[in-house]
């Protein structure tokens, strides 16, 4: 009651007193805008983009890029790009030796793999480029090639993929029907003549079917019982393709227009176009 009376006796102390509970609510508020912008985060710098690296960059022969497509797995589309070289031939053969270089650039490093490749090649990078599918992991997608033209013995293909730190060729799953046959490490043969045709057919990331398909008819002759489809399921695991199972149905769905070059591996096509 004293206080109360105090004021009453004295308006201007009321006065300064509201005034005073102003600052202080006035100061308060700018305490608290303050804190709000600093919880805003802006001490801490924003990671800077990754300067672009051109795969191609340094790179002999014919390169170019043909696809954006995460290969190591991070969910980060890196670009992957093609060179083909050749040496010269020597006189008694058409072609000399060819080299086939896959290149990655994955987060700013570039590596890179080369196939040394016999035969007659594909030598336009778009061309041996055959696509980037899901085929040994659940996370990351596998480059498939077309190195060379099979006329009239298998064609050739190479399928790379990352192993965590690198770019490997992967090895062709085991062919039952080509037990003995020569065979170098690192190039998948698929056959497709003589009424034969062999191709590979994704399933899920991480397994494949390894198909062969005969047809029902050679050289206009009935074959005896028909046409047959025989696929051999593989998963990889480790550093190599191991049997899941198979199974051989008839089928009369071969066709001599058929071509390994496009159709030599059935499987969605991951990443885009450059």
């Amino acid at each position: 009651m004293r206080s109360v009376a105090l004021l009453a006796k004295s308006p201007w102390r009321a006065l300064v007193v509201s005034g005073v509970a102003a600052l202080v609510l006035l100061t308060t508020s700018c305490d608290r805008q303050i804190s709000g912008d600093a919880s805003t985060g802006t001490d801490t710098p924003a990671a800077a983009p990754k300067a672009y690296v051109n795969p191609c960059n340094g790179v002999s022969g014919t390169c170019e890029v043909v696809r954006k497509v995460d290969v190591d797995g991070d969910g980060q589309a890196d670009e992957v790009a093609i060179a083909y070289a050749s040496d010269s031939p020597s006189p008694q053969v058409a072609f000399g030796p060819s080299h086939v270089t896959t290149l990655a650039a994955i987060n700013g490093n570039v590596f890179r793999l080369t196939e040394d490749v016999s035969g007659v090649p594909y030598t336009a990078p778009t061309e041996i480029f055959r696509g980037a599918f899901a085929m040994s992991r659940a996370q990351g997608a596998d480059i498939a090639l077309h190195l060379a033209m099979g006329q009239g013995a298998p064609e050739k293909f190479a399928v790379i993929s990352w192993d965590g730190s690198k770019l490997v060729a992967l090895p062709q799953p085991p062919d039952p029907n080509q037990q003995g046959a020569q065979r170098t490490p690192g190039i998948w043969y698929l056959s497709s003549s003589h009424g034969k045709q062999q191709f590979v057919k994704c399933k899920q990331p991480g397994e494949i079917a390894f198909v062969d398909l005969s047809a029902a008819t050679r050289e206009g002759i009935p074959v005896p019982g028909g046409g047959r489809r025989e696929e051999n399921y593989f998963v990889f695991s480790g550093d190599s393709w191991q049997p899941n199972g198979s199974t051989n149905t008839a089928d009369n769905s071969f066709s001599y227009s058929w071509s390994p070059h496009s159709n030599g591996f059935d499987c969605p096509a991951l990443g885009t176009p450059n």
